[in-house]
């Protein structure tokens, strides 16, 4: 898979949660939809199991952030109702190679829910006002 962030480019993604989540399953849908979407190298898989290792159990209203600003060298960080989990990468020479990895849970080829990467592709000037949700096609 191509790296699709340049030198100043920064991102982050806060996803609410309407429901209860397991931690395994957030690790599980990580490690799938990193692979599957072609972020196999040993390397990358190891910074995925670290990354993996700072999801916590979330309830309904908990909101996920993953940052990532390639200027800070800070790595990928994970927060939880605003209060840092951790980072992962810092430093690594496979710290945007792991944002990539890590982004293309929602926006790479193979998606773990292709509405919701739509929709959230979409400028909000064109957006048709439907959300989407994930409800009922996985457990996240």
């Amino acid at each position: 898979a191509q790296n699709r962030y340049n030198k100043t480019s920064s991102i982050a993604l806060e996803i609410s949660y309407h429901k209860p989540v397991r931690a395994s399953d957030f690790r599980w849908a990580t490690s799938h939809f990193t692979q599957k979407n072609g972020h196999t190298s040993p390397s990358i898989q190891d910074l995925i199991h670290n990354f993996n290792e700072l999801y916590k159990d979330v309830k309904r209203g908990d909101r996920y952030l993953v940052e990532f600003d390639p200027e800070s060298n800070g790595g990928v960080s994970l927060s939880l109702n605003g209060i840092l989990l951790g980072s992962v990468g810092k430093g690594s020479p496979h710290e945007k190679e792991l944002a990539n990895a890590i982004y293309s849970i929602w926006f790479g080829d193979q998606p773990f829910f292709e509405r919701l990467k739509s929709d959230l592709l979409t400028p909000i000037n064109n957006y048709d006002g439907i959300v989407a949700s994930a409800s009922g096609n996985s457990n996240l």
